[in-house]
């Protein structure tokens, strides 16, 4: 299975990091790859000719259309904004 992530050293790249660990024990191999961020990993996973299948993307980042079929669910909270 192959995911976009984000930056190498960022917290969407950890969280891939420990679904490969979870995935494993059930023989699935994740297959993590980088990338510039959100936008990135959306333009990735609508396109029906890439091979990515799964990817991060921060909500609001993007406005999916009924025509991407993509299928979204929330991994964490991620606060907007500065107090």
């Amino acid at each position: 299975m192959l995911i976009t992530t984000g930056a190498d050293n960022g917290i969407y790249r950890g969280f891939a990091d420990r679904y490969a660990s979870l995935l494993k024990r059930d023989g699935i191999t994740l297959d993590i790859r980088s990338s510039t961020g959100s936008i990135k990993n959306y333009q990735r996973l609508k396109d029906s000719d890439s091979e990515y299948e799964v990817g991060f993307i921060q909500s609001g980042t993007t406005s999916p259309k009924e025509t991407d079929h993509l299928q979204t669910s929330c991994v964490s909270y991620e606060p907007y904004g500065f107090i």
